[in-house]
């Protein structure tokens, strides 16, 4: 989990907000994004709606 404690304060600084409790997305015009982080494993999807797709995650 430390990684994805770093990755998370590092998102967050850049803007992104976190959307629960293992995880962040960044809505903008221009570029969409998502990070999930769930057994040891840190999943990114973009478009950010695309995150509820990921099989590990449901």
């Amino acid at each position: 989990m430390p990684a994805w404690d770093v990755l998370r304060a590092q998102l967050l600084a850049d803007g992104y907000t976190e959307t629960g409790p293992w995880a962040v997305s960044r809505p903008t015009p221009e570029f969409d994004s998502a990070y999930s982080y769930r057994d040891g494993v840190i999943h990114y999807a973009s478009p950010a709606r695309f995150i509820g797709w990921v099989t590990a995650l449901q």
